[in-house]
């Protein structure tokens, strides 16, 4: 069976968050995912997922693989795929699927909630763009021809004004359009397999991006290697297989690391605790838990402690795009009249 990742789109969050919360429903009904798969492709028919799902639910039944059926299909990020294949690996496929539901009903409301705060601002960006150029390529003329049409000598300072703020309104046009350039290209490019290289340059660009990129790394690692150890998973193996699946690669590499220096006999605590991912408080709860065998209720604690660092990270950084773009167009703005002002009060002051 061939794959057609190579021409399928992938799923939106929000379609992520409703595939896992299906298949979750069908493992915890003890329906076999062999029987299960067949109905819920049917609910895509008339979508443009409708022959990817058939696939899968042919794949599963030929198989009883469904982390190589979602990884043929093409249309699921790497990290659902990862994911499904540790949970069937380890028997925890449900718990997986639970928490991939949350992950990504997570992630759709954060993407939700950038969209409100940048949509209306872009808006406005974009008429402002429309009177720019209308003031720079229709308007800034006219003044010419009035001081023409006055018969009186212009001042060179008046003939520097009209210059200078013809010039102003086709910087600030330029500037927008390259602004509105930018946008729409980044935006094509997100809906494209290569968004993940996208957000990683973006995430290389701010430094704020970076921090909420390693959290959501050290968030991931914690809760799944909490249930790989709940299945009795060795923490030599967990640690290997988790680091896999975080998306920053300089911590997957140091998890690599630490997971050598626990084959080697190393504990746990120590070997996390050169990696630097953890604060130092967490590092000595996880010594504690070391000494008491609760190692794995321990990590699933700092996943959820992370994972609301991460929120808090977020709606930190949604809050500051809306003031920030409004305070560009206050600037935008003040050129516009600052281009057709100035040009006026030259034009009066030779009328007088």
């Amino acid at each position: 069976m061939k794959s057609n990742s190579k021409n399928q789109k992938l799923l939106t969050a929000e379609d992520n968050a409703l595939f896992c919360s299906q298949i979750a429903i069908l493992l915890k009904a003890g329906i076999p995912l062999h029987d299960g798969m067949k109905t819920l492709s049917e609910t895509y028919k008339g979508t443009g997922y409708e022959a990817c799902f058939s696939q899968i639910d042919q794949h599963v039944r030929q198989t009883g693989s469904l982390g190589k059926a979602v990884e043929l299909a093409g249309m699921f990020p790497d990290y659902i795929v990862n994911m499904i294949n540790i949970g069937e690996r380890t028997g925890i496929l449900e718990e997986v699927m639970d928490a991939l539901y949350e992950y990504y009903q997570r992630e759709a409301q954060v993407r939700r909630a950038v969209k409100n705060a940048v949509m209306y601002p872009l808006i406005l960006v974009a008429m402002m763009a429309v009177v720019i150029g209308i003031l720079s390529i229709r308007v800034m003329p006219i003044f010419s021809q009035v001081y023409a049409s006055l018969g009186a000598e212009v001042s060179a300072s008046a003939e520097t004004v009209i210059r200078l703020s013809s010039v102003t309104g086709h910087i600030v046009l330029a500037f927008v359009a390259c602004l509105l350039v930018i946008v729409i290209v980044l935006f094509i490019l997100l809906q494209t397999r290569q968004k993940d290289r996208v957000k990683a340059f973006l995430i290389r660009l701010f430094p704020s991006a970076r921090e909420i990129n390693k959290k959501i790394s050290t968030a991931r690692f914690s809760a799944v290697l909490s249930k790989l150890l709940e299945g009795g998973f060795p923490i030599e193996e967990a640690v290997a297989l988790v680091a896999g699946i975080v998306p920053d690669p300089e911590i997957a590499k140091k998890l690599m690391q630490s997971q050598q220096d626990i084959v080697k006999g190393e504990s746990f605590a120590n070997a996390i605790e050169k990696t630097g991912i953890y604060a130092d408080i967490y590092i000595r709860m996880l010594k504690v838990a070391g000494l008491s065998g609760s190692i794995d209720k321990t990590l699933h604690k700092l996943g959820e402690l992370y994972d609301e660092e991460v929120d808090d990270g977020i709606r930190r950084i949604v809050s500051l795009i809306e003031p920030i773009i409004v305070g560009i167009l206050a600037v935008i703005i003040g050129a516009i009249l600052l281009s057709v002002m100035l040009p006026l009060a030259s034009i009066l002051s030779v009328i007088a």
